[in-house]
């Protein structure tokens, strides 16, 4: 339990960047895209606006897209023992290190393993490499054309979860190693400095156990990428669940990058350089037969039929946002954007419910109002633009079973949504705004779907649908992940502490603690005398300050507060007591040898609003409110820990 009380502190600090950057990347792809408003490009008539929108974007990229590193310096940082900058910069040491050698010993190991022409995958009209590639190691690069055939781009990635495996083991050999003393000669390696070399060392090592394995675990999810692209709704719901279950590990992006950008996709262009290629004429589809200029654009249309031209674009999303109404399988509705439409309830509606009963959780009222202002700027910039990392790296580590949960329903209503025929899709993420932009496009899809498949396409199949299905399943979310965090005592942001308590409490041998503990208050209030200053404690300790003359410290208006409130909590504590200072938020976390020697009515006295008892005698949190890092900072000065 400390463990994942201090895992959730950690993962607090790279999360908090993501929203604003975000958000910010979000709007400056709205002010840098040209299929918006063609006199949005750097030369064009609204350049300046697309300045704009190119600062904003790098801004919001510095973060989204070095999440990885992020979680690195994040949690080495947030996971060492003394919250030193250098176990954030050997973490990030560390993540360069996994990084660069990925890149290299999967190759000795699997460069000739498994060669062929292809990737996974079913490319219908014959895509293979110019030259033979691993299988496990390459995809396609559809960018580079080559004599023969495709070139081949690395593929061993991984993404956040290399950044999360980075920060936790540089904070394990940092708390192993800060303090080791070396020979003379070499002791200018000693303490923190000796913690690069061991990480060095163990990279380096680690590095061939991961190349081993990793590789193989990516392979599967292409076989699985090619099995979902395949069956349209089962293989949406199926999607979604893995897609979820593999976000802390990062491996969700092998999934995307085989549906979204690689999967061939066949059907009739709906548009083209902005001239419709659909009509329906007295209640029948036509499509377009059309002629093309030798750089791909249109020349002329040549006339109307039932067949049209059937063409094929690579990826799901590729398909979308060329306005691809893909062939329907199975006698389902047709179009594009399955793997994308199932998003967007779950990015506008479902986690932002979850971030709701993950607040109301939290039953401290001062916490809940911190809580709230973090997951509810996350939960706003899921609904706006479809970022969701700040909100699910907030409980899927410190609660798995909520991870499993989120999973299911975004499974099943993404089966939902793409069984009704609704297509959408997006050109970042699955937020509003995607959504909004999107709309014309899955109209469009859905009133192909109704003249082409059945009339009911129409009305269920439209883009309007996802707001009706995205309420329902919020609802879901909310009820669901509040009765659970409640019911089974889970471990959510703002609740470390109350999990910690609730689950302590159940305990048989914490319930005789409490009531050797409450016999032995009650024995030393009735031998205590008004005005005494001092009670023993055990042999070694500091004497504690039982002061009747103690009062209320206000932390806000006396400049001294926290060295008085620190020297009080020290005192009252045992200087021998006393073992490490940490604070989270609000609270003093405090590790002792035995917390039944805390003079805790004497700590009370200072005007905290509470102090609890916690971790098997060893942990004692003093709720001290907003000021609790002046404090914490006082008592580690003043008792050297």
């Amino acid at each position: 339990m400390q463990y994942l009380q201090k895992l959730g502190k950690a993962l607090q600090f790279p999360i908090v960047v993501l929203p604003i950057a975000a958000l910010m990347l979000r709007i400056g792809g709205i002010m840098t895209d040209s299929s918006i408003n063609t006199a949005l490009t750097q030369n064009g008539n609204l350049s300046g606006l697309w300045y704009i929108g190119s600062i904003l974007s790098a801004i919001g990229n510095a973060a989204v897209g070095n999440l990885a590193p992020l979680f690195a310096v994040g949690l080495g940082f947030g996971m060492s023992k003394d919250f030193r900058g250098e176990a954030a910069l050997v973490a990030l040491f560390g993540w360069f290190a996994l990084t660069g050698l990925m890149g290299v010993i999967p190759q000795w190991y699997y460069n000739n393993v498994l060669l062929g022409n292809a990737p996974i995958g079913n490319f219908g009209n014959g895509e293979q490499w110019a030259v033979q590639h691993s299988r496990i190691l390459y995809v396609f690069d559809f960018s580079q054309k080559l004599p023969g055939g495709y070139g081949a781009k690395y593929n061993i990635d991984m993404g956040v979860f290399g950044g999360i495996l980075s920060g936790c083991c540089v904070a394990l050999i940092y708390n192993r190693y800060q303090d080791v003393k070396l020979p003379a000669a070499l002791g200018f390696f000693s303490g923190r400095r000796f913690v690069p070399m061991v990480t060095a060392l163990f990279f380096l090592g680690g590095s061939f156990v991961v190349a081993a394995i990793w590789p193989w675990f990516q392979l599967v999810l292409q076989y699985l990428g090619y099995g979902l692209g395949a069956i349209p709704p089962l293989g949406a719901f199926f999607y979604g669940i893995f897609n979820r279950l593999l976000i802390p590990f990062g491996l969700h992006q092998v999934l995307n990058t085989y549906l979204w950008f690689q999967q061939p996709i066949s059907g009739h262009l709906m548009s083209l350089d902005g001239v419709a290629l659909w009509r329906i004429v007295d209640g029948t589809l036509q499509w377009a037969q059309y002629t093309l200029t030798p750089d791909g654009h249109l020349a002329a249309i040549t006339g109307w039929n039932d067949t049209g031209i059937t063409t094929t674009i690579n990826g799901d999303i590729n398909a979308f946002l060329g306005k691809m109404y893909a062939n329907s399988e199975f006698g389902l509705a047709g179009g594009s954007g399955i793997f994308q439409a199932g998003f967007f309830p779950m990015m506008m509606f479902g986690l932002p419910a979850a971030c709701a009963a993950m607040i109301l959780s939290v039953e401290n009222k001062t916490k809940r109002a911190e809580i709230a202002g973090i997951l509810g700027s996350a939960a706003g910039v899921s609904f706006l633009t479809g970022v969701t990392e700040p909100i699910e790296f907030s409980f899927i580590f410190l609660a798995p079973l909520l991870l499993g949960i989120h999973a299911f329903l975004t499974g099943a209503f993404a089966a939902l949504t793409v069984g009704m025929g609704i297509r959408s899709g997006f050109g970042f993420s699955a937020g509003f705004v995607d959504w909004a932009i999107s709309i014309k496009t899955s109209w469009d899809m859905s009133t192909i779907s109704g003249a082409l498949q059945n009339s009911a396409y129409k009305v269920i199949g439209n883009p309007l649908m996802i707001l009706p299905i995205g309420i329902i399943q919020g609802a879901a979310y909310f009820f669901s992940f509040k009765y659970l965090i409640k019911k089974l005592n889970l471990v959510t942001p703002g609740r470390e502490e109350e999990a910690a308590e609730n689950a302590k409490k159940l305990g048989k041998v914490v319930q005789t603690h409490a009531e050797k503990k409450l016999a032995k208050q009650e024995a030393k209030m009735a031998t205590a005398t008004v005005g005494s200053s001092t009670a023993s404690v055990s042999a070694g300790t500091a004497p504690v300050n039982t002061s009747g003359g103690i009062t209320r410290i206000d932390l806000a208006k006396d400049p001294q507060g926290a060295t008085k409130m620190a020297q009080i909590i020290y005192d009252a504590i045992g200087h021998d007591n006393l073992v490490k200072v940490d604070n989270c938020m609000t609270r003093l976390r405090l590790t002792v040898e035995d917390n039944t020697k805390v003079d805790v009515d004497t700590i009370k006295k200072t005007g905290v609003p509470g102090v609890v008892l916690t971790a098997k005698n060893k942990g004692l949190h003093i709720i001290v409110g907003v000021y609790v890092e002046s404090v914490s900072k006082e008592l580690s000065r003043i008792s050297g820990k």
